[in-house]
């Protein structure tokens, strides 16, 4: 009797030391789970600031380009209010479009200009 009782708490034992391993290895899954999770978070966050960085450089961009829209619609705008106008020639340039228009007709009749 006394062997088996030595044998029982042999077994009893190596069971302890079984369970005890499981333990482990469980507190280490557990452990092993918890370091994912805290990269997973740390990737997410930096995920994030990558976008929000990205979102602000488009914002700027996006103004940047708005501002020389509306630049060089005012240039436009101001162009074509002078082109609006009454045109206002001198002698020199008269005499140009004179000889230019006798040389159109010219060109249009089969004439001399």
């Amino acid at each position: 009797m006394a062997e088996r009782r030595g044998d029982e708490a042999a077994v009893a034992a190596r069971i302890e030391a079984v369970l005890a391993e499981e333990r482990r290895a469980r507190d280490a899954v557990a452990a092993a789970q918890a370091d994912a999770e805290e990269i997973v978070a740390a990737g997410r966050a930096r995920a994030r600031a990558i976008l929000s960085r990205g979102e602000a450089r488009l914002i700027r961009a996006r103004e940047r380009v708005e501002a020389r829209v509306v630049g060089r619609v005012a240039a436009l705008e101001e162009k074509a209010q002078r082109l609006r106008g009454p045109v206002e020639l001198d002698d020199a340039t008269r005499q140009r479009l004179s000889r230019a228009v006798v040389r159109l007709a010219a060109e249009l009749t089969g004439g001399e200009g």
